[in-house]
This record gives C-alpha cells, structure tokens and sequence, in this order.
C-alpha cells in the first residue's frame, strides 16, 4: 500500500518523461542567455588586461570612472540663464525671447553642460568610436547636473521622453542610436517613461556640422514624421546629445505637434557654440 505522501509523487516512468521533455526548454532558456553572459565576461576580461582610461584625456584610472579629477574640475556647466542658441539672456522657456519665436513649437530648452574640453572629447568618443557604453555615466552626469540647479518642470516621474530620431541608414553605418541610448538611461533614473518610437526620420539629411543657422533650418526641414496616434495629448520631451541652434530640435517639434502631442520640450546634454 502506498502511502498518502506517495499518493502525490508521480509514477518512476511518468517522472523520467518529465524531466527529458523539460531538458529542452531549459537548454533553450540557457542558450538564450549565453550571449550575455559572455558579454559580460568579456566586460570583465577587457578591464582586467585594459585598466579605466579617463575619456577627455585618456590617462589611465586607478577607478571606474568618466573623467579624471582634473577633467571633472574642467566641465563646463550651461548656464540656465543664458539662451543656448544664441548666448544672449534666456527668459522662463530657457530662450531668448527672439530664439523663443523661431524655435517654436518648442516650448522650453535646457541643456547642462557646454559642448567643450573633456565632455567634448566623451561625446566624439560616444557617437563616432562606437563607445555606447557611455551611455549610462554620461546620463549620470547629466542628471546630476540638472538636479544641482533643480530640474526642469517638464521634467518627472509623468514625462514622456522621446530620442531625436536617426535615420535607418545612419543606424545601420553607426550601430547604435546614441540619442535613444541616453534617453533610456534618463527615464529609468528619472522615473519617467522612455518613448524611441514617437517619431522617425523619413529623410536622411546631410551632417549639420559645418553648416551656418539657415542652412541647417533648411537641411532638416521637413525630415521627422510622428507616428500616427502615439504622441496624441501628450506632453513630450525631446532628448538630444548636442544643440547646437536648436533646428534639429525644432523640426522634431514640428512633426510632434503635428502628430496631435500637446506641448514639447528640449533637453540636451551639451550645448555647442552656433
């Protein structure tokens, strides 16, 4: 006779039947993380034989970290006070009242830091030497400055952060989104909710880098396209690496309105001179 614990345990064969026809998933389950574990083992080789290099002047770290003391003490931190895109006194919105005007829909912009010196050097290393894992020291030192001067009011647990959107083509010679990385790292420090597909980028616009206020207007006029629905209602923060006059920012907005989102803000980690 079996007893009543017996009664609960399933039969020799039926238990063998169970365990191989549960051998396959858990293979699967342990491939499926296979990558990732090695990802992070290569991490942890990389900086055993590579030691943490300061990232404005690359010398060597006795710690994980950006910068060196000496490159910390030489960040530039924007002032709020101060209209980002042109350098003259910036009302409430974070702009001249001339900037206000012309960046409209933009309702506000704040940017943390000038785009100079050691950030400088962080930021070219980030996009151009394929260094995503900048991303989250780079979102922690821009949280860090924005709260030592207070957040902005568009800014909380309730915004909706949305990447300025790459062009596929520039995604796929790139690798990564730079921008939507660093909007990710953002909403999970923040509390808030990041947003990569509210727009998209329907024209592959040439580099704005050397070219005046008007040309880079005209260069990304036209170029985003909210996706239809998402944004409706909603206020939205835009998030960006660098403003430089704000027009990248602004057609983003452009399309965002148009697209049915109630109000939408800027916020930059860097602001460059025009």
């Amino acid at each position: 006779m079996r007893c009543p614990e017996d009664r609960d345990r399933p039969p020799p064969g039926e238990y063998k039947r169970r365990v191989v026809s549960a051998a396959p998933q858990a293979l699967a389950s342990s491939l499926v993380l296979l990558p990732r574990r090695i990802g992070r083992l290569g991490e942890e080789l990389a900086s055993l034989l590579s030691p943490p290099r300061c990232t404005g002047c690359d010398e060597p770290l006795g710690r994980a970290a950006l910068f060196c003391d000496g490159c910390e003490v030489a960040l530039a931190e924007h002032d709020p006070g101060i209209c980002p895109a042109c350098e003259q006194p910036a009302g409430p919105k974070g702009l001249c009242r001339g900037c206000a005007g012309r960046l409209s829909p933009l309702a506000a912009v704040r940017c943390a830091f000038e785009h100079e010196g050691p950030l400088s050097e962080a930021l070219h290393a980030f996009k151009y030497g394929d260094r995503h894992e900048l991303a989250a020291p780079l979102a922690a030192l821009w949280i860090e400055a924005l709260r030592a001067v207070g957040l902005p009011d568009f800014l909380g647990s309730g915004s909706l952060l949305a990447p300025v959107p790459l062009h596929p083509a520039r995604l796929a010679s790139r690798g990564f989104d730079q921008a939507a990385l660093l909007a990710h790292r953002l909403a999970q420090a923040l509390g808030a909710e990041a947003r990569p597909r509210l727009a998209s980028r329907v024209r592959d616009t040439r580099p704005q880098v050397g070219l005046g206020r008007e040309a880079r207007s005209a260069n990304v006029a036209g170029a985003f396209r909210a996706t239809a629905g998402l944004a409706r209602g909603r206020d939205v923060v835009l998030v960006d690496d660098v403003l430089t006059t704000g027009a990248t920012l602004r057609a983003a907005a452009e399309a965002l309105v148009e697209g049915g989102a109630r109000r939408v803000f800027g916020l930059t980690l860097a602001r460059a001179a025009p």
